[in-house]
């Protein structure tokens, strides 16, 4: 004889698996707005950095012997300055900073804009904070966007260059 619990739990998954069947025949509207996206999404190796100091004698002394150094250096990338603007105004105006915790690992830019259906004109740059590192990518062009359309700021993998890259209107 099957226990009535064990008849009540087979119910129990079989409503549920029922309901949910019946929920996922639902439409549902991924994308309701009409905006198109302008997508910056590109990873930038920063130029190396090394600050080097002389430890003061107390320092030395609190650590052992074998681990005693002359000088101590710290080595991170250099950090960048991402600039964005549409027709003129500034969109974006942000630090981007190499990741990792001591910060020596590639940057990644991952931004977008959200915009309404038209014609702008893009300009994007971006540099190094530091002097001597790269010379700075720019971008500066026009841009028509349909409705739900994305256009896609990244860099060319052969000339290392920002480009546009954008896939047909939906």
């Amino acid at each position: 004889m099957i226990p009535a619990r064990a008849v009540a739990a087979v119910a129990l998954c079989a409503a549920l698996a029922s309901a949910l069947a019946f929920a996922s025949q639902a439409p549902v509207e991924i994308e309701p707005s009409p905006d198109a996206a302008i997508r910056l999404s590109w990873r930038a190796r920063g130029h190396p950095l090394e600050e080097c100091r002389t430890p003061s004698p107390e320092e030395q002394a609190k650590l052992p012997v074998h681990m005693r150094q002359s000088r101590i250096c710290e080595r991170r990338l250099a950090p960048f300055h991402l600039e964005a603007a549409l027709d003129g105004a500034p969109v974006i105006d942000a630090r981007v900073t190499p990741e990792g915790a001591r910060h020596d690992r590639p940057a990644y830019v991952l931004r977008e804009l959200r915009v309404a259906p038209g014609t702008y004109r893009l300009s994007v740059r971006f540099a190094s904070e530091v002097e001597d590192a790269a010379p700075p990518q720019a971008l500066d062009l026009p841009l028509e966007l349909a409705a739900r359309e994305v256009a896609l700021v990244t860099e060319d993998p052969e000339t290392g260059r920002l480009v546009l890259r954008r896939g047909p209107a939906p």
